[in-house]
């Protein structure tokens, strides 16, 4: 009950008053803001200087809230590490799973997609058709471990156009050539 409460109150309370923090907003807070205590004097002196001037003084607040923004960027990229910064510009992302299934949809355009369960012989069944992946296809192969055998793929994609052509896929989505799917 006590829970259900704490979520109606912070369903309440998320959007108003707007100086009313939930607890989530107010740890993301505490992780995020650097403490006056922690930054050099002359950051203290700053905003300090900075609460005390008039209104009439815009421009310079301005400069001021320009210094201090620059100080605090210059010790931010001090604790930055430009080696961490390189790997990730290098690094492409990694081609996930939906990217490869909205690339055969460019590739096909109006198809459908099915998964199918691959049999330890190598053979599935779509839409009441039996079909079998041919040996030469390594990734339906069974590896022997001190366990027994392991398929590395069990599934398999099909791709069917809207004139009926099929196109196969294994199951990280790479094609596997006509050839090596055989009606049954």
């Amino acid at each position: 009950m006590k829970a259900f409460l704490d979520g109606c109150a912070y369903l309440l309370l998320r959007d108003n008053p707007a100086d009313t923090l939930t607890e989530y907003k107010d740890t993301l807070n505490a992780a995020r803001e650097i403490p006056v205590s922690a930054c050099p004097a002359f950051v203290e002196d700053v905003l300090e200087s900075c609460r005390q001037a008039s209104d009439e003084d815009d421009d310079i607040d301005a400069a001021r809230f320009t210094l201090l923004l620059e100080r605090l960027d210059e010790r931010t990229k001090k604790h930055q590490s430009p080696k961490r910064s390189l790997e990730r510009a290098r690094k492409p992302r990694p081609d996930t799973r939906f990217d490869r299934i909205e690339r055969i949809k460019r590739l096909f355009p109006g198809c459908t997609l099915s998964l199918h369960r691959v049999d330890t012989e190598n053979r599935f069944v779509m839409g009441g058709d039996a079909y079998a992946i041919d040996e030469a296809v390594e990734a339906y192969q069974p590896i022997d471990t001190a366990e027994g055998e392991w398929y590395e793929m069990d599934e398999v994609w099909v791709v069917c156009e809207a004139d009926g052509r099929l196109h196969f896929y294994d199951q990280r989505l790479e094609p596997i050539a006509d050839e090596m799917i055989h009606p049954v």
